[in-house]
């Protein structure tokens, strides 16, 4: 848990599963109506399902309740879900400019080794 959640605050949390076929891939808000010991429920902006609550979150993990692959991931800020969004695109290009037909084959022996360098794990020395 990051944060203390108090009733009233505020997160923004997006579909995941197969809920983003009918809701769309973007965040709404979210508000917190009721804490329990290990759960939160929080009212979704334009959702009606769950309880009159809102929908049950896991206090630690912050994922909605599991229904087979539905659910709803809550976030603290809209940066968070950004960052995520923003590391995921940069991991699928360069992904794709490494793959086997991709254009990492025109790099230098010198950019190879700037990278190589970049890329390695403090352990390894």
């Amino acid at each position: 848990m990051k944060d203390r959640i108090v009733k009233g605050q505020v997160f923004y949390v997006v579909p995941i599963g197969n809920l983003v076929r009918h809701y769309g891939p973007d965040a709404r808000k979210g508000v917190v109506t009721k804490i329990g010991r290990k759960y939160i429920y929080i009212q979704i902006d334009g959702y009606y399902g769950g309880d009159e609550e809102g929908v049950q979150f896991d206090k630690n993990t912050l994922r909605g309740d599991q229904r087979c692959n539905s659910s709803w991931k809550a976030f603290y800020s809209m940066q968070e879900i950004e960052d995520i969004r923003e590391k995921n695109r940069l991991h699928n290009e360069l992904q794709k400019f490494f793959d086997w037909d991709g254009k990492s084959r025109e790099l230098t022996l010198e950019q190879l080794r700037a990278i190589d360098e970049i890329i390695k794990s403090p352990e390894e020395g």
